[in-house]
């Protein structure tokens, strides 16, 4: 299938899944930020998939991303068996240094949202370190429950 952007994907029980590369996931990404298009990425494995199938309104939320990866072999398995025979993992870990390191050599800032304080404390200490040049520009650990319309207007703003 073709979407809307011209990028090849794939519905993989009922999710979408892209068709990419770790190259052009970047450029992608790289993309968006320039436009400052709002947008999110989705880096999508087996369970991912599985979540999707059973949930409608997550899978609309995922097959709504600009971008779905396949962080899984069995998701490049599927693809490959689809159609698409170059088809690679984009293993998120590996997608965040490679856009890390594009961000710090292109100067624009980034923003980290989620996971435990102590873990953004280390990321925002570090970071900067391993990738002079980056600047980050936003960093929240939500509360790990549903938040407050307050809470999501903060966050949103």
């Amino acid at each position: 299938m073709l979407r809307k952007n011209g990028r090849k994907s794939c519905m993989i029980l009922q999710q979408r899944v892209d068709y990419t590369t770790y190259d052009l996931a970047v450029k992608e990404i790289l993309a968006l930020s320039k436009n400052q298009y709002p947008s999110y990425i989705c880096v999508a494995n087996v369970h991912m998939v599985m979540e999707s199938y059973d949930n409608k309104q997550y899978r609309e939320i995922v097959n709504s991303a600009a971008l779905v990866t396949p962080d899984g072999m069995p998701l490049v398995w599927a693809i490959r068996k689809l159609g698409f025979n170059q088809a690679e993992r984009v293993y998120g870990p590996k997608l965040m240094k490679e856009l890390l390191e594009e961000y710090s050599k292109k100067g624009i800032p980034i923003g980290l949202y989620g996971g435990e304080q102590r873990v953004i404390d280390i990321l925002i200490k570090k970071l900067p370190i391993q990738y002079p040049g980056l600047i980050i520009s936003y960093a929240v650990s939500p509360p790990f429950r549903s938040l407050s319309k307050d809470e999501e207007k903060n966050i949103i703003s």
